[in-house]
């Protein structure tokens, strides 16, 4: 664990001291504002629930734009400077290296998510105070909703080392995994296997439960397996390239 943190350290500290982390994270906090104020403001009615609901709504599918660009340079910028194979002959493990990176980048995600809480102080002056159980758990759904995208964006980093291209497969599994529980039962029986799982994993229904505060197990257990399962797939394909 030593050195996982250590690798953790590592890229916390490369991507704190990156203009390229900050100014995506002002571009989503300027474009989630301005949703806020021009959008989700009014059709609140002023109404601070609601306007925690939409905007954690419309943080979902910011996430999907964000995260492919803080995900994409972790291996990836790793492979084409040549510093993967002298990362990999040094006395840490695959998984170590992965799960380092990950927990780096998901620190930064938690705080570019800040911005769900943030967004509720101009109601103090208000005098409309936000319900801190609502909040905290819109919070913590958006939070490990981007850990399964993360998981998916440190697994497509993994397999290439174009960042673009990395970026852009991590954009086609966050859409598959949005749109999918809603695209299947349009082809497939409502009773079929495949429809009844992926409705668990429903991210659209994980938002609007977070976001009027209810915190499911069920669906916090599905964020948590299906970010360990990409991860263990980063894992698996830094492990095939050593025997290439």
């Amino acid at each position: 664990m030593t050195r996982t943190f250590t690798i953790a350290r590592r890229e916390l500290l490369a991507a704190m001291t990156s203009p390229i982390t900050w100014l995506t994270i002002l571009l989503a906090w300027t474009l989630i504002s301005v949703i806020g104020y021009f959008l989700v403001l009014p059709a609140s009615g002023g109404e601070v629930s609601i306007f925690v609901f939409l905007m954690a709504s419309w943080w979902l599918i910011i996430q999907l734009l964000i995260v492919p660009i803080l995900s994409m340079r972790l291996l990836s910028e790793e492979k084409r400077t040549g510093t993967l194979e002298a990362l990999m002959t040094a006395p840490v493990s695959d998984h170590e290296v992965v799960i380092g990176k990950f927990l780096a980048v998901f620190v930064v995600h938690a705080i570019a998510s800040a911005i769900i809480p943030l967004s509720t102080l101009p109601f103090l002056v208000w005098g409309k105070p936000a319900d801190p159980g609502q909040v905290l758990a819109a919070y913590l759904t958006a939070a490990g909703i981007g850990a399964t995208f993360l998981g998916a964006g440190l697994f497509a980093s993994a397999l290439t080392s174009a960042q673009v291209l990395a970026a852009f497969v991590t954009i086609l599994i966050e859409a598959a995994l949005l749109f999918g529980p809603a695209v299947a039962p349009r082809y497939l029986p409502q009773e079929h296997v495949v429809v009844q799982a992926l409705s668990r994993g429903d991210l659209f229904q994980h938002v609007q439960a977070g976001a009027i505060g209810v915190l499911d197990l069920n669906q916090v257990t599905y964020q948590l397996v299906m970010a360990a399962l990409f991860l263990l797939f980063a894992v698996r394909t830094l492990e095939v390239r050593k025997w290439q």
